[in-house]
Formats: structure tokens, sequence, C-alpha cells
């Protein structure tokens, strides 16, 4: 059940706050009821309703919720033609409308968006071309005026993917969220960004953390290949 919610929360684009919300919800005196549930996203500020609905009302319903089906809370995601639903015992599984609201109960959990986190990565975002048009310029320049082997330009382009992901991951350090590092780091229920970033294990320095040492390797590497390519 807790990894099912944990999936809600992520594609609400709740990331951030899925492992607050496990200990909200593991602790909670009524846990693992429905009011456990919603009580844990009332302390996390997240707006959520708890109702049951007539079953003819599902095409008003959120694109995602969480949904009493055959006495088990699954959660359920919308599609054209079908619901996948995502239970505990069989994973997901594709059925038809029909065959979804013989059993539904009509009860659901919906969460509003995080909106202002969707609205936030788009800035970022969108701020990239400011650095993308320059960092493509200088690419160009140094293709015009050194002559590149298979081997300079595909280690040119793999350490230039390095340079990026790891502008993101000190973007991400710093509290600018971007949706591609985020679902990096919370491919998996039982970690978050938080716990790659803050990991010091066998590692101290106190002018440079562990998260920019990427970013000291690609860089340096993507600087002297551009001045200098492997012939």
């Amino acid at each position: 059940m807790l990894k099912l919610i944990q999936k809600f929360l992520q594609i609400n684009r709740y990331s951030e706050v899925k492992n607050e919300f496990k200990d909200l919800f593991l602790s909670h005196p009524n846990y693992p009821s429905l009011f456990a549930i919603t009580d844990s996203f009332d302390l996390l500020s997240i707006e959520n309703a708890a109702i049951r609905v007539p079953k003819e009302q599902i095409v008003d319903l959120p694109s995602n919720f969480l949904a009493y089906f055959k006495d088990e809370l699954i959660l359920v995601e919308k599609a054209k033609n079908h619901v996948s639903i995502n239970t505990t015992k069989k994973g997901i599984q594709k059925i038809s409308y029909e065959k979804f609201l013989l059993d539904w109960s009509g009860v659901i959990v919906a969460i509003e968006p995080n909106n202002v986190v969707a609205r936030e990565n788009l800035k970022v975002e969108l701020n990239w071309l400011k650095y993308l048009v320059p960092f493509i310029l200088v690419a160009g320049l140094s293709f015009f005026y050194n002559s590149y082997s298979l081997f300079s330009a595909t280690f040119l382009l793999t350490t230039a993917l390095g340079l990026i992901v790891s502008i993101l991951i000190v973007q991400e350090k710093l509290g600018f969220k971007n949706g591609l590092i985020t679902n990096f780091c919370n491919l998996t229920t039982n970690s978050s960004c938080n716990s790659v970033l803050s990991f010091t294990e066998n590692y101290e320095n106190r002018w440079i953390s562990f998260s920019d040492l990427p970013l000291l390797f690609f860089g340096a590497s993507f600087i002297s290949i551009l001045v200098q390519p492997f012939n």
C-alpha cells in the first residue's frame, strides 16, 4: 500500500515529500486506514479529498487517483479506452472501464497536483536556452578550427552529456528543481534526490561536495577536448 501511495505522490509531482509521507503514515495511530492517508496528506499541506462518487461520474474524475477496488486500495490512471490499475498483489493491469466499474466501490482519494513545482521547473528549463546557445556556438567554433577524428567527436559528445547532467545535479542541490533529475533520483520509492545529493560516506571535503565532482571532471574534460581534440 505504501509504495502505491508514494507512486501516486510522484505522479503528482510530490516526489520530495514521499519519504516524509512514509514516516507520517507509518506512525499514524490509525494506520493503515483511509483517514491515516488523508491526515498525512493534510500534515504535508497537500490538498486532498476522500469521497464517494457515482460511478457514472468517472469521466469527470482526475487522470489519476487512489480507489478501493475489490476491497483493496489501488492506484488508478485513466486512459482513453482503458484504465490502468496498480495493485499491491498483482502490479499494473490494464482493464476496460466496464470491468473497473463493476468492482469499484466508488470511493476515491484525489490530490491537487503540485503545479507550483511544475511552473518552477518550466521556468528553469526555459532558462536553459540561455546556456545552450553559447554552448553550441563554442562547440561549433571548435569543429570549424580543429579537425576531429571519430574518437574525438564521440568523446566530445559523451563528455557534453556528462557535463549537462552534472550541471543539472548541481542545480538540484542549489534548489532549482528539474524534472529529469528528479525522476532519475526517484527511480525507486526508497530513494530521493536529497539522499543522493547528501551522500557523504567515506568522503569529507570542506570545499567541494560529492555532487560537485562530476561537474569538475566533465567540465575540465569538455574544455580540454574543445581546445585540443585527440589526433
